[in-house]
């Protein structure tokens, strides 16, 4: 083969296909923040980073609260979009403002927060010259542009920016414009005008005007709207992207608390968590956890409450108590919802390679109580209803206890079971587009096989497959059962798995199609 001794590399195409699984998925949480970008998905890798982008805790919203304990329960990753109120498909959340002017007293610049929201108004400002010329009186009549000088002090909460010696000429390397723009944390700057102008000095001046656009905030900013393809807010976000599996909305709740007739603020909830669950059915491959708001009666709100038969929801009670974040010295406690804690441990799942490895029975961090009493009547009660409840066990902690979907199928009871089936669902679809750009031919479909069996059996070995033998854990068929000689002529090619989740020899089937122009992934 090699004439001329030497090191050569060459490209088993077996390995270059083999189909695996992809353990980089996160969580997605939709909710009110006190800052930052609105309805855009924004990765978020600690809590201290959802701060700096988002803001802190407020008595507002829960998100804070829910991503912290989601960092604090395990998880590494998030995506966090922002919603307020739109009227028209337009933001009613206002930026603050400050307007400068020169010292002609005409406008020269508007000093602007980053984001809206009324987090702005708190944003201090000191402008003064870095030389000790007196502008005003123009003791100097000869002096030129560049020997202006300007000092800018920017102050936010017990934070401080000090920008010093800028210059106000646009073709200086540090025109202040320009500086602050790249630089800073809290504002932007808007020229109001090309002229060089002098700025007059600002003595702890605040921005002013800022909102936050939550005071006509109802389920329609939560569902979302698609205006184009790129072009979604809410929920609809979601759907376009893929490395999603888990979305959490909190808030939900912080919109039910607001609404003083409950009845409606149920039908309101209700609204959006079929939302959202519908969004989840249509793309397969996410799973919304859903929070009941605290009651006394559970009977009432379960009645309210409509079946949300779905293998891609699952649904946890009660709220979980915590101490409040905002009392420095910790003595006082709060509620908030319990699904972000609960997602934090079942992401460490999802990207776990142990697929044995189970994050039910587990203890929340953070939780030190429970705030509804569940009696052996109200666990049943749950129970009946797929409703995933929480023990407190005094000294050491809240546990989960139920990790069920709301699937009235057995082969879905468990969120497992569906975290499994999607992880499946894309390991086979992003691992099998070579097939595309083959020819149709027997070595192909052995090839194919060869390579499912060995996934599958991978699988099985490590405990994700029930069964005691390979056969009674999965199947395959990819004959002319069920691929026709028309099929083979027009490119397509046929494949049906069978895999047992939770029984051996009870299989959830998988239909694959692959067509020479796309993959194509069945209902399972």
């Amino acid at each position: 083969m090699y004439k001329v001794p030497g090191l050569y590399i060459e490209n088993n195409s077996y390995f270059n296909h083999s189909v695996a699984f992809d353990n980089n998925f996160i969580t997605a949480f939709i909710g009110i923040t006190e800052k930052g970008p609105i309805n855009k998905a924004i990765r978020i890798k600690s809590f201290n980073q959802f701060v700096e982008i988002f803001g802190g805790f407020t008595d507002y919203s829960y998100l804070p609260f829910s991503v912290n304990g989601y960092f604090n329960c395990g998880g590494k990753e998030c995506a966090v979009i922002r919603i307020v109120h739109e009227e028209n498909g337009i933001s009613t959340s206002l930026k603050s403002k400050l307007i400068v002017n020169e010292i002609n007293n005409r406008e020269m610049f508007t000093i602007e927060a980053l984001s809206c929201g009324s987090w702005g108004n708190n944003i201090g400002i000191n402008l003064r010259y870095s030389n000790s010329l007196d502008l005003r009186k123009n003791q100097k009549k000869d002096l030129k542009i560049n020997d202006i000088k300007i000092y800018f002090n920017i102050k936010y909460g017990d934070k401080t920016e000090n920008f010093l010696n800028l210059s106000i000429n646009p073709d200086h390397n540090d025109y202040f414009v320009q500086v602050i723009n790249a630089r800073s944390k809290f504002i932007k700057i808007k020229k109001q005008t090309d002229k060089i102008c002098i700025p007059v000095e600002i003595f702890n001046k605040y921005l002013s005007k800022g909102s936050n656009g939550l005071i006509d905030l109802n389920e329609e900013d939560f569902i979302g709207r698609i205006k184009d393809y790129n072009n979604k807010t809410g929920l609809r976000i979601i759907e376009n992207l893929d490395d999603v599996m888990l979305i959490v909305m909190p808030d939900v709740l912080s919109l039910y608390n607001k609404i003083t007739d409950k009845n409606k603020a149920i039908e309101i909830i209700n609204k959006i968590y079929k939302a959202a669950i519908e969004i989840c059915e249509i793309k397969k491959d996410k799973i919304i956890i859903i929070d009941l708001p605290p009651v006394d009666d559970l009977n009432v709100l379960l009645k309210k409450i409509k079946d949300f038969n779905s293998k891609f929801a699952c649904l946890f009670f009660p709220f979980i108590v915590i101490f409040n974040p905002l009392d420095k010295i910790k003595q006082s406690l709060i509620e908030i919802p319990c699904s972000a804690h609960a997602a934090g441990l079942i992401s460490n799942y999802i990207n776990n390679i142990k697929y044995n490895d189970s994050f039910s029975n587990k203890f929340l961090n953070q939780a030190v109580g429970i705030n509804n009493r569940i009696n052996s009547n109200d666990l049943k009660l749950l129970n009946e209803h797929g409703i995933n409840s929480l023990k407190y066990i005094p000294v050491n902690g809240v546990k989960l206890w139920g990790l069920r979907t709301l699937s009235n199928k057995k082969s879905f009871r468990y969120i497992s079971d569906t975290i499994n089936m999607i992880k499946i669902k894309k390991a086979l679809h992003k691992g099998l587009q070579w097939i595309l750009f083959e020819n149709i031919s027997k070595i192909l479909i052995k090839k194919i096989k060869r390579e499912l069996s060995a996934f599958f059996q991978k699988l099985w070995l490590k405990g994700m497959l029930a069964g005691s033998k390979p056969k009674d854990a999965f199947y395959m068929i990819c004959n002319e059962n069920n691929n026709t000689i028309e099929d083979y002529e027009n490119g397509i090619i046929n494949i049906e798995i069978g895999v047992a989740l939770t029984k051996p020899a009870e299989f959830v089937v998988i239909n694959i199609r692959s067509n020479k122009e796309k993959i194509d992934i069945f209902d399972f």
